[in-house]
């Protein structure tokens, strides 16, 4: 019989949903990203869950453990992005991403 003392918290990234599991439930959805004890694949935005879902500027991939700032060439205009939701730059202008918009100028 294992002591309570054994157990772990859900590691980064993923979430445990309920008491009494051998393994996380699964990973973070996309759009949000799980830290450490999470207990939901879409944390809420609040200061007891260290604002889990990704602002705009960012994206987090399925699983992520922390937002990653837009990619460069591409654009993040709006929270919850995942991997798959990033927008090119439009012809003209140029996106540094954690860019929020896809006609940035100098």
């Amino acid at each position: 019989m294992k002591n309570i003392n054994d157990c772990k918290a859900c590691k980064p990234g993923y979430y445990c949903a309920t008491t009494g599991l051998s393994a996380p439930t699964g990973q973070c959805n996309a759009g949000y990203y799980c830290t450490s004890g999470s207990t939901s694949n879409t944390p809420p935005n609040t200061s007891e869950t260290k604002f889990n879902i990704c602002k705009a500027g960012n994206y987090c991939p399925q699983g992520a453990a922390y937002q990653i700032p837009c990619d460069p060439g591409k654009a993040c205009p709006s929270d919850r992005m995942g991997d798959a939701d990033m927008l090119t730059c439009t012809a003209g202008y140029y996106c540094p991403e954690g860019s929020t918009s896809v006609t940035q100028t100098i």
